[in-house]
């Protein structure tokens, strides 16, 4: 991911968009955009990078937002296992995740099963 909460190298994109869901590959890349409705497009900011060389703005969703959203369209991620197996950055998620945002953002999305894997989380990574 974008903020260093995964120990990996990302080579596929995943996107999001209000669009139809879609697959894309260009140049030994896939890019996977999945569909959201309006109202759980929200978390994104406007960025500048470089692309192949190229200037461009592009949205990228705040970590938050994209870890509810990864939790979103990846159903089997539902246990401490499970998330556990996410391996994400001990270090970002006890001191640099909001959690409040990341609960308020949760809310947004009306689904009792999504709140019970944030809910999953905070037990793994908050001394609570």
């Amino acid at each position: 991911m974008f903020y260093g909460l995964i120990p990996e190298h990302i080579v596929n994109s995943t996107s999001i968009t209000t669009k139809k869901t879609a697959v894309f590959e260009v140049l030994g890349r896939t890019y996977q955009y999945y569909s959201v409705k309006k109202s759980l497009f929200f978390g994104y900011k406007l960025m500048d990078t470089s692309v192949g060389g190229l200037s461009r703005s592009i949205f990228i969703a705040e970590k938050e937002k994209a870890l509810l959203d990864l939790l979103y369209f990846y159903s089997f991620y539902n246990s401490i296992d499970d998330m556990k197996e996410l391996r994400l950055n001990e270090n970002i998620m006890e001191q640099e995740f909001d959690w409040a945002k990341m609960d308020d953002y949760a809310r947004k999305f009306s689904s009792k099963t999504l709140i019970d894997k944030v809910n999953i989380l905070k037990k793994l990574y908050l001394n609570d």
